[in-house]
């Protein structure tokens, strides 16, 4: 199976979970544990989940005021638009 297939599988597996493990993806997938680990930090790159020890969870909106010692480019962007729309709303 391609890495990007595979990923597209995770996230669809895990928006249905909330909460995966590395070794429940590992039996799943029929591959590695890094190759999994691999996958999971790809996906947490491109603001999709949270890797946890042994796992991970999928990100909510409301999860994103809550957590600020994550900083990833989903996090950024997400306030980033959030407070240019604040300022257009002031304007008017």
């Amino acid at each position: 199976m391609f890495p990007e297939k595979r990923r597209s599988q995770i996230t669809s597996y895990l928006r249905k979970k909330q909460h995966v493990s590395v070794n429940e993806l590992s039996k799943i997938f029929n591959v590695h544990k890094v190759t999994i680990r691999n996958d999971l930090k790809k996906l947490q790159d491109k603001g999709i989940l949270i890797r946890t020890h042994g796992g991970a969870v999928v990100i909510r909106i409301s999860a994103l005021f809550r957590i600020s010692k994550h900083k990833t480019p989903l996090y950024k962007g997400f306030f980033k638009k959030s407070a240019e729309v604040g300022k257009m709303l002031f304007m008017f």
